[in-house]
């Protein structure tokens, strides 16, 4: 909500505070919202390590989401967001080594885990919004 100010007055102070609460529960949504938080802020590293440790390793997202208590596709919008995230900075090397045939293995996670979250994300690439 805070992020982007929806039913508030956007404050990057407070979302980060707290995502950084959420994804420290375990939470994955919040993870792949902070993946995107660090993208946004060109904080590359940290969206590289977000992606690569805590998102783009999961393989089943029902156990995971049965861990977390909550639904299967937030846990999946959330590593998908993650690795979209982590295939941008792969992709043109930011905060990682540039590797472009791991990035477009990410792309095609992203999208068999939710193709809605991948289109939003992809168009907002193009548009230089990501």
């Amino acid at each position: 909500m805070y992020l982007y100010g929806l039913g508030t007055e956007e404050n990057l102070r407070l979302a980060y505070h707290h995502l950084t609460n959420a994804a420290a529960r375990g939470n994955t949504y919040a993870k792949g919202y902070l993946a995107a938080y660090y993208y946004k802020r060109q904080m590359f590293e940290r969206t590289a390590i977000t992606g690569r440790d805590r998102l783009a390793a999961v393989q089943d997202c029902k156990p995971l989401a049965k861990a977390e208590g909550c639904p299967v596709e937030h846990v999946k919008r959330g590593v998908s967001m993650g690795c979209f995230y982590l295939a941008l900075c792969c992709q043109y090397g930011y905060g990682t080594f540039q590797d472009k045939s791991f990035a477009e293995i990410l792309i095609r996670k992203a999208i068999e885990l939710s193709p809605d979250v991948a289109y939003d994300l992809h168009a907002k690439a193009i548009l230089g919004t990501a």
